[in-house]
């Protein structure tokens, strides 16, 4: 329960059923719930592609490993957007979207129009008219874009996309790290490869991790004794000792 595989196998459950259902009932677009008893929800079932890959979940976890980062970016990113709109809605308000300028009588309105359009085209000047240069607000608007292209569409977004490339990273090197411990270290005793390359000790790596120090032999032993002390609670006080011998 606590990775949440029991709630993705519920909705395996849930779209395989739909699906089959829609199919036993002739799926028509033109009969009422079609839309929900629909053969497409099959198509859920390629998110099990996403476990399987060790890859992809990286990707997931560099977004929400970082979330509050990213959280504080994107609500600074949306003041800034905010501020333009207003900017825009107090000098220029008939530039923006020349084909629309309706469309900004009010400052929520170029504020919509600003992040819909900036992050849409990477550059608000594409969704304003052009204003002549003798206009008296020319030396505005050229500034008014060229600052919009500068913080938000250069500087905020590349800070976005660098949080969430610098967690994948993170992931990768921690992976990387942990295989290197697997591979060349002892579970039980920590000693590292290196120890058994001295011509002095008469066995190697592989066979101390396999013959003397196989962790699974010692899951084995773990998960005797607590059969053996919950057939028989006196020996309880004793697991410890036990266990400290064994290792």
């Amino acid at each position: 329960l606590s990775d949440g595989r029991l709630l993705v196998i519920c909705m395996y459950i849930v779209t395989t059923a739909i699906g089959a259902l829609s199919i036993i009932l002739n799926y028509t677009i033109d009969r009422p719930f079609d839309y929900v008893l629909n053969p497409y929800w099959s198509c859920l079932h390629l998110v099990e592609m996403v476990r399987m890959l060790d890859t992809l979940p990286n990707v997931f976890k560099a977004i929400t490993m970082r979330a509050e980062q990213l959280l504080h970016t994107l609500a600074l990113g949306i003041y800034a957007m905010y501020l333009f709109g207003v900017f825009a809605f107090i000098f220029f308000p008939n530039a923006m979207v020349g084909q629309n300028p309706e469309s900004c009588n009010t400052p929520a309105m170029c504020f919509a129009v600003v992040l819909e359009w900036g992050l849409r085209t990477d550059d608000v000047g594409n969704a304003m008219a052009e204003i002549n240069w003798l206009h008296e607000y020319k030396a505005i608007y050229f500034i008014f874009t060229v600052l919009y292209f500068l913080l938000i569409t250069t500087i905020l977004l590349n800070v976005i996309f660098g949080i969430i490339v610098d967690a994948f990273g993170q992931l990768r090197d921690d992976q990387d790290q942990l295989d290197q411990t697997i591979h060349n270290e002892c579970f039980i005793c920590m000693q590292k490869r290196d120890t058994f390359e001295d011509p002095k000790i008469n066995t190697t790596f592989e066979d101390h991790v396999h013959k003397e120090h196989n962790v699974w032999h010692y899951v084995c032993f773990i998960v005797q004794i607590r059969c053996v002390t919950v057939a028989y609670p006196t020996l309880d006080k004793h697991r410890p000792k036990i266990l400290v011998r064994a290792v």
